[in-house]
């Protein structure tokens, strides 16, 4: 008898968990308490810093005409770990993430925060060689258009000898320079 009543219990724990775990791909008779969640867990506290990052990307992801990335726990936790385990500032992931959205490759695949978090430490090389590079300006100018300059320099130079020449009606025997 007692072993009947033990046997409807599990029988009908085995139903709920069933139910319960339709579609999750555990085993018919898995245990009830090792999908419940302990009770010490709880959900974190919202963060403002979290949360605002979240609303940069996707506004910056729309402008570029892309479908606004879900907020779901995965991209929640990615900014979380960006900040508190990779030790970026809020003020470096919100500079990554307007810079890499004006790129034209990186706008293309940074679509969510996890990507983000991915392709962070590359997103910071980029942005570092880009600043290291010269500009036009320092950047070091062409040795043909120096020889170029030199050789104008040179007959402007000519030029005027020949001026002067002309002037005071002297003739120059034997080469010129």
């Amino acid at each position: 008898m007692i072993f009947l009543a033990v046997t409807r219990n599990f029988l009908a724990e085995a139903r709920k968990t069933l139910v319960r775990n339709r579609g999750t791909g555990e085993q018919f008779f898995s245990s009830g308490i090792a999908s419940d969640p302990e009770p010490d867990e709880q959900e974190p506290e919202p963060r403002d810093d979290i949360d605002g990052l979240l609303n940069l990307l996707d506004l910056e992801i729309e402008r570029n005409g892309n479908k606004r990335p879900k907020r779901n726990k995965t991209n929640h936790d990615a900014m979380r770990l960006l900040l508190d385990r990779d030790q970026a500032t809020e003020e470096q992931v919100a500079y990554v993430i307007r810079w890499s959205q004006q790129d034209q490759f990186w706008k293309a695949n940074i679509l969510s925060a996890a990507k983000l978090r991915e392709k962070f430490p590359q997103l910071v090389a980029k942005i570092r060689s880009e600043a290291e590079r010269p500009t036009r300006r320092d950047a070091p100018r062409n040795r043909a258009q120096e020889r170029i300059d030199n050789n104008k320099a040179v007959i402007e130079e000519l030029r005027r000898i020949e001026e002067d020449m002309d002037n005071n009606h002297n003739t120059f025997q034997g080469e010129l320079l």
